[in-house]
Protein backbone atom coordinates (compact mmCIF):
# COMPACT_ATOMS: atom_id res chain seq x y z
CA UNK A 1 0.00 0.00 0.00
CA UNK A 2 1.06 3.11 -1.03
CA UNK A 3 -0.10 6.80 -0.17
CA UNK A 4 1.99 10.01 -1.88
CA UNK A 5 1.93 13.13 0.37
CA UNK A 6 3.95 15.49 -2.37
CA UNK A 7 7.37 14.89 -0.85
CA UNK A 8 9.91 14.48 -3.17
CA UNK A 9 13.95 14.33 -2.68
CA UNK A 10 16.85 15.46 -5.26
CA UNK A 11 19.74 13.55 -2.87
CA UNK A 12 19.51 10.35 -3.76
CA UNK A 13 21.98 8.85 -1.04
CA UNK A 14 21.69 5.97 1.60
CA UNK A 15 22.72 4.04 4.78
CA UNK A 16 21.84 0.68 5.68
CA UNK A 17 21.82 -0.70 8.81
CA UNK A 18 21.30 -4.36 9.97
CA UNK A 19 23.17 -6.61 12.87
CA UNK A 20 23.49 -9.21 10.13
CA UNK A 21 26.37 -8.88 7.05
CA UNK A 22 24.48 -11.41 4.63
CA UNK A 23 21.06 -8.99 5.00
CA UNK A 24 23.46 -5.58 4.54
CA UNK A 25 24.85 -6.88 1.53
CA UNK A 26 21.55 -7.64 0.51
CA UNK A 27 20.01 -5.00 1.38
CA UNK A 28 23.17 -2.86 -0.19
CA UNK A 29 22.41 -4.35 -3.73
CA UNK A 30 19.05 -3.99 -3.82
CA UNK A 31 19.12 0.23 -3.08
CA UNK A 32 21.77 0.39 -5.68
CA UNK A 33 19.12 -1.11 -8.07
CA UNK A 34 17.00 1.74 -7.62
CA UNK A 35 19.83 4.43 -8.34
CA UNK A 36 20.52 4.99 -5.11
CA UNK A 37 23.98 5.65 -3.98
CA UNK A 38 24.94 3.43 -0.50
CA UNK A 39 27.04 6.02 1.53
CA UNK A 40 27.92 3.27 4.31
CA UNK A 41 26.14 0.05 6.20
CA UNK A 42 26.36 -0.41 10.12
CA UNK A 43 25.69 -2.69 12.13
CA UNK A 44 25.07 -1.53 15.36
CA UNK A 45 23.21 2.04 16.52
CA UNK A 46 26.45 4.12 17.54
CA UNK A 47 27.70 3.16 14.45
CA UNK A 48 24.77 4.20 12.63
CA UNK A 49 24.21 7.92 14.14
CA UNK A 50 28.16 8.44 14.02
CA UNK A 51 27.39 7.70 9.90
CA UNK A 52 24.39 9.44 9.39
CA UNK A 53 25.79 12.76 10.97
CA UNK A 54 28.94 12.34 9.21
CA UNK A 55 27.00 11.31 5.71
CA UNK A 56 24.39 13.37 5.98
CA UNK A 57 21.93 10.81 3.82
CA UNK A 58 18.61 11.33 2.56
CA UNK A 59 17.08 7.66 3.47
CA UNK A 60 18.02 5.24 6.54
CA UNK A 61 16.94 1.72 6.46
CA UNK A 62 17.24 -0.11 9.61
CA UNK A 63 15.81 -2.99 11.09
CA UNK A 64 13.66 -2.22 13.67
CA UNK A 65 15.28 -4.66 16.00
CA UNK A 66 18.04 -2.56 15.90
CA UNK A 67 16.32 0.43 17.32
CA UNK A 68 15.66 -1.20 20.68
CA UNK A 69 13.52 -0.24 23.78
CA UNK A 70 14.01 3.69 22.85
CA UNK A 71 12.72 3.23 19.20
CA UNK A 72 10.50 6.10 19.07
CA UNK A 73 13.74 8.45 20.14
CA UNK A 74 15.63 7.20 17.69
CA UNK A 75 13.21 7.56 15.32
CA UNK A 76 12.75 11.04 15.81
CA UNK A 77 16.78 11.16 16.13
CA UNK A 78 17.32 9.67 12.62
CA UNK A 79 14.41 11.79 11.03
CA UNK A 80 14.90 15.45 12.36
CA UNK A 81 18.61 15.92 12.07
CA UNK A 82 19.03 16.26 8.38
CA UNK A 83 21.48 19.34 8.11
CA UNK A 84 20.93 19.80 4.08
CA UNK A 85 17.73 21.80 2.74
CA UNK A 86 15.79 21.67 5.79
CA UNK A 87 14.43 18.56 5.12
CA UNK A 88 13.51 15.49 7.66
CA UNK A 89 15.36 12.25 6.51
CA UNK A 90 13.14 9.36 5.01
CA UNK A 91 13.25 6.49 7.61
CA UNK A 92 11.95 2.84 6.12
CA UNK A 93 12.13 0.19 8.59
CA UNK A 94 12.27 -3.62 8.43
CA UNK A 95 9.94 -5.02 10.69
CA UNK A 96 9.24 -8.75 12.42
CA UNK A 97 5.95 -8.26 13.83
CA UNK A 98 3.09 -6.18 13.69
CA UNK A 99 2.80 -4.24 17.06
CA UNK A 100 6.93 -3.46 16.25
CA UNK A 101 5.81 -2.26 12.59
CA UNK A 102 2.62 0.17 14.66
CA UNK A 103 5.31 1.43 16.75
CA UNK A 104 7.63 2.38 14.07
CA UNK A 105 5.05 4.47 12.37
CA UNK A 106 3.53 6.12 15.15
CA UNK A 107 7.21 7.17 15.98
CA UNK A 108 7.59 8.60 12.50
CA UNK A 109 8.77 6.09 10.19
CA UNK A 110 8.11 6.80 6.15
CA UNK A 111 7.24 3.36 5.48
CA UNK A 112 7.65 -0.33 7.00
CA UNK A 113 8.30 -3.76 5.12
CA UNK A 114 8.44 -7.20 6.45
CA UNK A 115 11.45 -9.06 6.85
CA UNK A 116 10.16 -11.89 4.36
CA UNK A 117 9.44 -8.90 1.87
CA UNK A 118 10.98 -10.12 -1.15
CA UNK A 119 13.28 -7.78 -3.68
CA UNK A 120 10.56 -6.22 -5.67
CA UNK A 121 8.66 -5.11 -2.61
CA UNK A 122 11.73 -3.38 -0.99
CA UNK A 123 12.88 -1.59 -4.10
CA UNK A 124 8.82 -0.97 -4.53
CA UNK A 125 8.85 0.39 -1.07
CA UNK A 126 12.74 2.69 -1.65
CA UNK A 127 11.18 3.94 -5.00
CA UNK A 128 7.54 5.17 -3.33
CA UNK A 129 9.35 7.12 -0.39
CA UNK A 130 11.68 8.83 -2.45
CA UNK A 131 8.96 9.76 -4.83
CA UNK A 132 6.87 11.59 -1.51
CA UNK A 133 4.85 8.54 -0.20
CA UNK A 134 4.43 6.08 2.95
CA UNK A 135 4.81 3.03 2.10
CA UNK A 136 3.03 -0.26 4.59
CA UNK A 137 3.29 -3.46 3.13
CA UNK A 138 0.04 -5.60 2.76
CA UNK A 139 0.26 -7.20 6.37
CA UNK A 140 -0.09 -3.72 8.38
CA UNK A 141 -3.64 -3.25 5.59
CA UNK A 142 -5.79 0.10 5.36
CA UNK A 143 -6.54 0.49 9.19
CA UNK A 144 -3.20 1.83 10.08
CA UNK A 145 -3.07 4.17 7.48
CA UNK A 146 -6.73 5.34 7.83
CA UNK A 147 -6.08 6.03 11.52
CA UNK A 148 -2.30 7.38 10.72
CA UNK A 149 -2.99 11.45 11.00
CA UNK A 150 -0.98 13.56 13.96
CA UNK A 151 -3.69 13.76 15.83
CA UNK A 152 -4.44 9.82 16.18
CA UNK A 153 -0.85 9.57 16.21
CA UNK A 154 0.66 11.81 18.60
CA UNK A 155 -2.43 12.73 20.72
CA UNK A 156 -1.26 16.01 21.78
CA UNK A 157 -3.80 18.32 23.45
CA UNK A 158 -4.77 22.17 22.33
CA UNK A 159 -2.79 23.85 24.84
CA UNK A 160 0.39 21.58 23.60
CA UNK A 161 -0.96 22.34 20.21
CA UNK A 162 -0.42 25.75 20.90
CA UNK A 163 2.77 25.72 22.89
CA UNK A 164 4.64 24.23 19.68
CA UNK A 165 2.88 26.26 17.43
CA UNK A 166 4.87 29.48 19.73
CA UNK A 167 7.85 27.12 19.89
CA UNK A 168 8.22 26.65 16.30
CA UNK A 169 7.80 30.54 16.01
CA UNK A 170 11.23 30.99 18.19
CA UNK A 171 9.11 32.46 21.71
CA UNK A 172 11.20 31.38 24.83
CA UNK A 173 9.58 29.74 27.30
CA UNK A 174 9.33 33.03 28.99
CA UNK A 175 7.33 35.03 26.33
CA UNK A 176 5.45 31.27 25.75
CA UNK A 177 4.15 31.71 29.22
CA UNK A 178 3.16 35.59 28.68
CA UNK A 179 1.92 34.97 25.66
CA UNK A 180 -0.58 32.08 26.70
CA UNK A 181 -0.68 34.03 30.28
CA UNK A 182 0.16 30.69 32.23
CA UNK A 183 3.02 29.97 34.24
CA UNK A 184 6.87 29.33 33.14
CA UNK A 185 6.84 25.89 34.71
CA UNK A 186 3.51 24.80 32.63
CA UNK A 187 4.85 25.74 29.73
CA UNK A 188 8.15 23.72 30.82
CA UNK A 189 5.81 20.56 31.36
CA UNK A 190 4.18 21.12 28.31
CA UNK A 191 7.29 21.16 26.70
CA UNK A 192 8.49 18.15 28.58
CA UNK A 193 5.36 16.48 27.46
CA UNK A 194 5.73 17.49 23.98
CA UNK A 195 9.51 15.78 23.47
CA UNK A 196 7.91 12.33 25.31
CA UNK A 197 5.33 12.27 22.87
CA UNK A 198 6.98 12.60 19.69
CA UNK A 199 10.25 11.38 20.54
CA UNK A 200 12.04 14.39 19.80
CA UNK A 201 15.05 16.68 22.21
CA UNK A 202 14.87 19.79 21.41
CA UNK A 203 13.47 23.17 20.26
CA UNK A 204 14.86 22.97 16.74
CA UNK A 205 13.40 18.96 16.16
CA UNK A 206 9.93 20.09 17.84
CA UNK A 207 10.10 23.22 15.48
CA UNK A 208 10.60 21.22 11.85
CA UNK A 209 8.14 18.89 13.59
CA UNK A 210 5.33 21.09 13.42
CA UNK A 211 6.12 22.67 10.14
CA UNK A 212 5.80 19.16 8.89
CA UNK A 213 2.34 17.88 10.82
CA UNK A 214 1.04 21.10 11.51
CA UNK A 215 1.57 23.81 8.81
CA UNK A 216 -2.50 24.70 8.68
CA UNK A 217 -1.74 25.59 12.55
CA UNK A 218 1.12 27.83 11.88
CA UNK A 219 -0.58 29.97 9.33
CA UNK A 220 -3.74 30.72 11.83
CA UNK A 221 -3.09 33.54 14.08
CA UNK A 222 -5.77 32.58 16.48
CA UNK A 223 -3.84 29.27 17.23
CA UNK A 224 -1.74 31.69 19.42
CA UNK A 225 -4.46 33.68 21.60
CA UNK A 226 -4.87 32.02 24.89
CA UNK A 227 -7.52 29.79 25.63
Amino acid sequence: MTTTLGRSHEDRSAVVADHKPIFRRGLRSLVEQCGITVAAEVSTMDDLHREVHLQDPALVIVNAKMLGKASGREVGRLRSSRRTCGDHRLLLTIYEDLAHAQQMLKAGSHGCVHNSADAEELKCAISTIFAGGYYLDARLGVRVLANDTPESRYKLTPRELKVLALISKGLTNKQIAETLHVSLRTVESHRACLKKKTGLRDRSELSGFAREHYPTMLSTDSQFSHA
